[in-house]
């Protein structure tokens, strides 16, 4: 027998910005696909007490991370936002 699978909870729709203190924080992502490419729009604060260690993009049930963003050279107290493209293959 087929059985359909629901992949609604891997889909890549969320960020996850971690700081350096070991605390994170999760956000709703916004991607874009055209032919083969999701573009992300990723929009951050760096506070004032706080450097940024990395930004994942992960999976809707955040048991999957797709992509991992490290060595950021981010200002504090500053407002970015960061453009990253992921290829589906």
């Amino acid at each position: 027998s087929s059985r359909v699978l629901d992949y609604d909870d891997a889909k890549a729709t969320k960020i996850r910005v971690t700081y350096d203190d070991d605390t994170s924080y999760t956000t709703g992502a916004s991607c874009t696909i055209d032919n083969n490419v999701g573009t992300y729009s990723i929009g951050i604060h760096v506070p004032n007490d706080k450097n940024v260690q990395s930004i994942q993009i992960i999976s809707h049930d955040e048991n999957t991370i797709y992509q991992t963003i490290t060595n950021l050279n981010l200002e504090n107290n500053k407002y970015y936002i960061i453009t990253q493209d992921v290829y589906v293959v």
